[in-house]
């Protein structure tokens, strides 16, 4: 999305982009607060980390407990994007109550990285009026910088009848948004 039009409170609303960038204006909401701690993989337990992946992060608490905390590689939100965790703890490391696991893929360096740092002409220009906001930089289409990931979901109903045959009872597309900007 383009951050030069967003409010500082939208950026837990914005869907994120494949390749985000930090951003350069900083507001009070970037930081990890209580509006995004809950998007976060969060310990429950004191311990030490043994196995740290993509997939699985596990630890061994104070009573010699074996905690799993699964990620699921691509959870599907309520806008039909996606959200990819990556740990941020290290095989080995020291974990109190609290400490954050890992992060989704919209958080780098503990800060929001939903959008793509680009120039953004205001003026007038041939017509258009500041709304409209003119893209200065062809690097942005060629390398499909601002490209998102939207998955369709299609429920099927399928129904086996007597004869061993296979009847489509239901087909229902459900609610779908294209995110794909460029």
């Amino acid at each position: 999305m383009c951050r030069s039009l967003m409010g500082s409170k939208m950026h837990t609303q914005a869907i994120p982009i494949l390749h985000p960038d930090s951003q350069n204006v900083y507001t009070k909401y970037t930081k990890i607060n209580n509006l995004i701690s809950n998007k976060c993989v969060i310990s429950y337990s004191c311990g030490v980390v043994i196995y740290s992946t993509n997939y699985k992060i596990t630890i061994v608490d104070n009573f010699n407990r074996y905690i799993n905390y699964y990620m699921f590689p691509y959870n599907i939100t309520d806008y039909n994007g996606y959200t990819r965790y990556k740990p941020i703890v290290w095989k080995g490391e020291r974990i109190s109550i609290g400490s954050i696991l890992a992060v989704p893929c919209d958080i780098n360096n503990l800060e929001f990285t939903l959008g793509f740092n680009n120039i953004v002409n205001y003026s007038f220009y041939y017509g258009y009026e500041h709304e409209d906001a003119i893209v200065l930089n062809k690097k942005l289409v060629y390398k499909n910088l601002l490209a998102s990931l939207e998955l369709n979901i299609t429920d099927i109903n399928l129904a086996h009848i007597y004869d061993n045959h296979i009847e489509l009872l239901v087909y229902k597309q459900t609610k779908t948004n294209t995110y794909l900007y460029i």
